[in-house]
């Protein structure tokens, strides 16, 4: 069969490239038929060259398969410038007969199929190959019979053999820490080459802020091996956000600004790595600094360490010093676990009751999942943090204690233009007694809108951030805010429910992205005060 075709087609070439003469195309049967099928394919019935009534009567004999005319014939007349194809009968169903002991089917001998399905059921089988490690394998029909209007055909798999991803090759971003792949990606050489999964797998790649896939990924098939290529280029990912709070002061009436400063550097050194400088102070004597730096995949492995170093200070009251170190281990591709020895003192300057200096070391375990998609209006993210562990307060005393920290943020699109945004945290100190000075501390415009910075001390507490957002236009986007809160402090047994209500807005600007947010905070049962409400402003910059 092959070989009538090259005779085919070789004596077309000839005929045409002596004559240079339009090539011209008749299907034989009844005028109806010749006509429906010129229609329903699309197919001209002129050419003025071969490759071009080669290229159109390739696809034209491909559809006819797929329609059931398996008898069709084609034939070269009156000097190579007339092509008859004869459809023949159109079959409407075809049994398939199974002879290839390569072939994993869910049937073994036979199986009688619609012929309009033969496409897709082939199709499938390809896909089974390529996804078991035999990109190359073919399948085909041999032995087409017809016999009293019963069209057979035996299904033949020609297989080649098993493929291994043998390199990776980055274009475009040669120094792109390979460790990522391994561990990030979970790229790995040694399994049996998954077209899916593969595009799965790099397609996750989109996660990192520090790069971009400028298309997608490409196989290359060789004898001897298969390369996977990777077309990524490099981020400028380091990012400064300035947060600025204007309140007026409940005790002078006068007007108390409070701020944040949020450098992020990330990937400078093309590792992956981050470091982190942090600084919030909330307009009453209240400070934080913090440093942080992150290494992934320490010497290639699957592990990566984090280090943080936290100063707060309350007032002439106390100051608290904390450092911590962070083991992490990624055990699939969105999700990692992590243990964490921190160790803070406490210096007490003004001596109250409910504060005393103190030492405590901790050590915790916790999990991450995170899966996010990165776009600019509306970013898409599911995350969740979970940590537990146990800590030994020394004083005068030792005091065993035990503490819970829960982390979550969804977003759910309602259209490509609006978006419901949740974050919720929820934090518990177990203990004997407890001092002001190691509670924990939130407020403000990451954790509490319309309340000021760190103002609300509590051994436990739980919080509710909501929004809902609306694009308006491709700079623009208007959100609303509604968030709730519970605290209590075991020190006064003060137990509060908390909410705050406002308005938001994001512009994107050749500087960045300008958020306003105008948020009243008040505890349930009080009246809502003006004076309460609190304009916080973000600007969030990449360099």
């Amino acid at each position: 069969m092959k070989l009538n075709l090259f005779i085919f087609y070789a004596t077309l070439l000839i005929g045409s490239s002596l004559f240079s003469q339009k090539i011209h195309l008749q299907i034989v049967g009844s005028e109806k038929t010749e006509k429906d099928l010129l229609k329903t394919f699309g197919l001209k019935a002129e050419f003025d060259s071969f490759s071009e009534a080669h290229e159109s009567l390739n696809r034209f004999k491909d559809s006819l398969y797929k329609k059931g005319y398996f008898q069709h014939i084609v034939s070269l007349t009156k000097n190579n410038q007339l092509i008859e194809v004869t459809p023949g009968n159109r079959s409407d169903s075809i049994t398939l007969y199974i002879k290839d002991k390569n072939l994993q089917l869910d049937f073994t001998k036979k199986k009688s199929l619609a012929t309009t399905e033969l496409p897709e059921f082939l199709q499938n089988i390809t896909k089974k190959e390529t996804d078991a490690g035999y990109p190359l394998s073919t399948t085909s029909l041999i032995n087409i019979r017809l016999n009293d209007n019963e069209l057979t055909a035996e299904l033949h798999l020609e297989r080649k053999r098993q493929r291994k991803v043998s390199n990776i090759l980055i274009k475009g971003y040669p120094k792109f820490p390979k460790s990522f792949l391994k561990h990030y990606a979970r790229l790995d050489s040694s399994k049996t080459f998954n077209r899916s999964e593969i595009l799965k797998k790099t397609d996750n790649l989109n996660n990192l802020l520090f790069i971009t896939q400028t298309k997608p990924p490409e196989i290359l098939f060789t004898k001897d091996s298969t390369n996977l290529y990777l077309y990524i280029e490099k981020n400028n990912n380091n990012q400064f956000e300035g947060f600025i709070g204007f309140a007026s002061d409940e005790e002078t009436n006068k007007l108390r600004i409070d701020g944040v400063i949020d450098l992020q550097l990330t990937n400078n050194f093309n590792y992956g790595e981050s470091l982190g400088f942090y600084y919030k102070s909330n307009g009453d004597n209240q400070q934080t600094l913090e440093l942080s730096a992150r290494l992934p995949y320490l010497f290639k492995s699957p592990i990566s360490l984090s280090a943080n170093i936290n100063l707060f200070r309350q007032d002439s009251l106390f100051s608290n010093t904390s450092q911590s170190l962070t083991a992490e281990f990624q055990t699939a591709q969105n999700l990692s676990i992590n243990t964490t020895y921190n160790h803070t003192s406490s210096n007490v300057t003004t001596s109250t009751t409910d504060s005393n200096p103190f030492t405590k070391n901790s050590l915790s375990l916790g999990l991450t999942y995170t899966n996010r998609k990165n776009y600019i209006l509306l970013p898409q993210i599911t995350q969740f943090k979970f940590n537990i562990g146990g800590a030994r307060r020394i004083d005068k005393n030792t005091t065993s204690q035990f503490f819970t920290t829960i982390e979550a943020i969804k977003t759910f699109t309602i259209s490509s233009k609006q978006q419901l945004y949740l974050k919720s945290n929820t934090s518990i100190l177990t203990s004997e007694d407890f001092y002001e000075n190691e509670l924990f501390r939130f407020g403000g415009i990451r954790t509490l809108r319309g309340f000021k910075e760190n103002s609300i001390f509590s051994s436990t507490y739980s919080t509710l951030l909501t929004e809902f957002r609306q694009v308006l236009t491709n700079g623009l986007t208007i959100n609303s805010i509604f968030d709730l809160a519970y605290s209590k402090n075991h020190i006064n047994n003060l137990e509060n429910y908390l909410y705050s209500i406002g308005l938001g807005a994001s512009i994107v600007t050749q500087s960045g992205t300008l958020k306003l947010n105008f948020a009243n905070g008040t505890t349930l049962g009080n009246t809502p005060k003006f004076s309460n409400t609190i304009l916080h402003l973000t600007l969030l910059t990449q360099f």
